[in-house]
Formats: C-alpha cells, sequence, structure tokens
C-alpha cells in the first residue's frame, strides 16, 4: 500500500496518519517535534522516530500495520542507547494498544516492555499500562485527528524557477 505524503503544521509527513497523531497531539496541546533527529543504533541499524513529546520525554513510531520484528528490535535499541522511553502505536490515536518500552526506576533503571494506552490524567496526556477509561478530551482529540482533511502533496515543495517558464 502506497501512503499519502502529508502537509499540516509547516511540516510534511511521510503519510496521512502520522499527520493525524500531530493533529490528536494539538488537539490536547502536547508539544511535539516531528523526526527530530536520526541515530545510529549500532550493526547498520540507522532509526529515525516519528514523534518526540519533550514534556512526556518519549519516542512515539506509527505504524499503519502490525509492527515487524525488525521495527521492535529497533525500538528497543532506541530505548537502550537514549535512555528515553519508546512507544510504537499502530492505526489511528487513541484506537489500539501501543508497545510501550519503558524503564523502571523501581528496580534500579530496567528496561521493561508492556501495553499501553493513551490517556488523560490531571489534564495532561501521558500513557499508562491500565487506562483510566479515556476521557471526554481525549476522545475530542482522537475524533479530531479522524475527521481531519489534508492537502493532497505527491512531494516536497520545489522551488520554481521562474525564469524558465515561458510566459
Amino acid at each position: 500500500m502506497k501512503v499519502i505524503q502529508t502537509h499540516y503544521a509547516e511540516h510534511y509527513f511521510r503519510s496521512r496518519l502520522e499527520a493525524r497523531y500531530a493533529v490528536f497531539f494539538d488537539a490536547l496541546n502536547e508539544t511535539w517535534e516531528y523526526e527530530k533527529e536520526g541515530y545510529d543504533l549500532d550493526d547498520g541499524d540507522w532509526y529515525l522516530p516519528d514523534f518526540w513529546l519533550p514534556r512526556i520525554g518519549c519516542y512515539v513510531e506509527i505504524k499503519g500495520q502490525h509492527s515487524t520484528k525488525d521495527e521492535i528490535r529497533k525500538c528497543r535499541k532506541l530505548q537502550f542507547y537514549t535512555g528515553n522511553d519508546v512507544v510504537i502505536f499502530n492505526g489511528l490515536p487513541a484506537e489500539n494498544y501501543g508497545l510501550w518500552f519503558a524503564w523502571d526506576d523501581e528496580y534500579g533503571k530496567a528496561p521493561i516492555e508492556s501495553l499501553a494506552m493513551w490517556t488523560i490524567d490531571d489534564g495532561f496526556l501521558t500513557l499508562a499500562d491500565t487506562p483510566n477509561g479515556g476521557s471526554y478530551l481525549l476522545k475530542k482529540a482522537a475524533t479530531q485527528a479522524k475527521r481531519a482533511r489534508f492537502e493532497y502533496c505527491t512531494s516536497y515543495p520545489n522551488i520554481v524557477d521562474y525564469d524558465r517558464i515561458p510566459f
């Protein structure tokens, strides 16, 4: 399946699904950075996470289908090398559990994996392995993301050389 490159909030997203997550984060006033930085994960693995959420301190990877073993392996390595949580979500915002690679500080910063869902805690977006049943804000943001319409974009914008256009 071919993804449709999408323009939103002065960014060119690789897919509409990624753009929908940006709408979701914006609707919840969550600061996000798109493809902030790529990482060399050793052994020839390079990785460019989709989103960085600075307030939460978490990388978010978005997949349209179920994640492959290779994608999961790279997320584990990203967590290990950066020291930050990483979560992979499949499908539309707030519809599915994500695979959460986190750090358990209780046992000396041990890496743990669990299922996670977006939730609202004290008015802020967060991840939880036991969701609080959802909130009106979360449902509203997910609906906004699902209903968002974007301009169609097939490639990154080109600079027009007006001297080469015959008038």
